[in-house]
């Protein structure tokens, strides 16, 4: 990732480096020779959001700006919790301390990712970017083995809390170790949220990595969607190109998983599909 004057190239787009929430600089967007800039000409679109707290609802942000009151959840999930609580024991490490066991819970949770966004990297490339994590790095031991069977990476930037990533081994998500984690990282920022202190977001509306968890952790952790405004900028040959494939997208969609540039354009129309209907140019599908 690199960045210049207030946006950042990410995987062939450009995006703010203000904090999740707040109103992006969009200045540099109404410069004509903008695609011609540094980092700019590398990309295929600029992508921000605005109004934050209002739409419709198809787009979001997915944050968590208040303890968790377990009294306050179904009986189903509060069960779920403890009983996950039960089985593992959430503690704060040093990433580098347990480099072989969060290698190890990273391909096995990796491994069932659909081939269009499969990425494992190498035990070395894992190993040298674990300097780079931030802290605090959450992990969940079986209280009977010891073993490392999951972990949450955070990264800490203000008062934002963002929640980097989790993975678990699959042979324990039937002990409900998701749950765990989630509720050990939300009891460590307990008091922060209850002075309001932080705001844990978890990102925007995931389009590209077709997972339950931005759901899981609204519906069982007391997460919440916050509806935003979706804008998007595209350089001139991509605007054409998103204009041609736009009414084909049903179609494309059936080729999703057989093609990893297939998925990135989907994720491109879907994109296109939101901003419309936010704009009023198209009907709810």
């Amino acid at each position: 990732m690199m960045s210049t004057n207030g946006w950042k190239f990410v995987n062939g787009a450009m995006m703010p480096t203000c904090l999740p929430l707040e109103e992006a600089d969009t200045t540099i967007l109404k410069d004509k020779g903008l695609w011609r800039k540094p980092l700019w000409r590398k990309a295929y679109f600029a992508r921000y959001t605005t109004q934050v707290g209002q739409g419709n609802g198809e787009w979001y942000w997915v944050i968590k700006d208040t303890p968790l009151d377990l009294d306050s959840i179904k009986g189903k999930y509060r069960y779920e919790i403890k009983k996950g609580m039960a089985f593992f024991k959430i503690e704060v490490i040093k990433p580098l301390e347990y480099a072989d066991a969060l290698y190890e819970v990273m391909v096995n949770a990796y491994s069932s990712y659909p081939k269009i966004y499969r990425f494992i990297p190498t035990r070395e490339a894992f190993l040298k970017s674990l300097p780079t994590w931030k802290k605090p790095c959450f992990a969940a031991f079986h209280r009977e083995s010891g073993k490392l069977c999951g972990y949450i990476n955070i990264v800490e930037c203000e008062h934002i809390v963002f929640y980097s990533g989790q993975a678990v081994l699959k042979e324990f998500e039937r002990h409900y170790i998701n749950a765990a984690l989630v509720y050990g990282m939300l009891c460590y920022y307990k008091e922060q949220l209850e002075k309001k202190q932080v705001v844990i977001v978890d990102g925007e509306k995931n389009i590209l990595h077709k997972t339950a968890h931005q759901e899981f952790l609204v519906k069982k952790l007391g997460f919440k969607k916050v509806p935003c405004i979706l804008k998007v900028v595209y350089r001139p040959i991509i605007k054409m190109l998103v204009f041609l494939l736009f009414p084909l997208r049903k179609l494309l969609l059936a080729f999703d998983e057989k093609s990893k540039l297939v998925h990135k354009i989907n994720g491109v129309l879907e994109m296109e599909r939101v901003v419309r209907l936010q704009k009023g140019y198209a009907k709810k599908e």
